[in-house]
């Protein structure tokens, strides 16, 4: 329990301290997403609110941008799934640096920890993308492709976020 704490003052404190932003995207509110994830944290459960950024883009309406067409319905999906990435980035940094410092006390014929984390990432985004891929290709007679295929990669992206904090406890 005490490395979930430590692992979320960590995440909460770059976030907080405003480190860098890889992708601050207007047309969703960062801090819905956020809040949604804390929730999701501290709860350990699903929780409704992946989508809700996403979904108030999608009632903007301006003379440069219309999220209620397919492509601003897709620029809403991505610019969400941007923060829930930076989100995923940050948690799996902060875990490595914890797992690192656990194999001090690990045993020298077990896996390292680090090493198999990163592993693990690597083939969670190899399925990640064909999962997403494949829903695409699935409508692939509709416009609603791009947003099947973005919705796919947000969700899963934001699930993400939180299953490595949840495979710390």
């Amino acid at each position: 329990m005490q490395f979930v704490k430590t692992l979320l003052i960590f995440t909460f404190g770059l976030i907080a301290l405003g480190m860098p932003s890889f992708a601050q995207d207007p047309i969703v509110d960062r801090a819905v997403i956020e809040a949604c994830h804390a929730e999701m944290v501290r709860e350990f459960t699903e929780v409704e609110c992946v989508g809700d950024a996403a979904n108030a883009c999608q009632e903007i309406h301006t003379s440069g941008f219309d999220g209620g067409t397919t492509r601003g319905i897709s620029q809403c999906l991505e610019a969400e799934t941007k923060v829930w990435d930076e989100l995923l980035n940050l948690t799996y940094l902060s875990t490595q640096r914890l797992l690192a410092e656990q194999e001090d006390d690990a045993r020298s014929n077990d896996p390292d920890r680090t090493d198999t984390l990163r592993d693990a990432q690597r083939a969670w985004i190899t399925f990640r993308d064909a999962e997403c891929l494949r829903l695409f290709s699935k409508w692939q007679d509709g416009t609603i492709r791009s947003n099947v295929f973005h919705g796919c990669l947000m969700t899963m992206t934001a699930e993400r976020a939180i299953a490595l904090v949840e495979r710390t406890r």
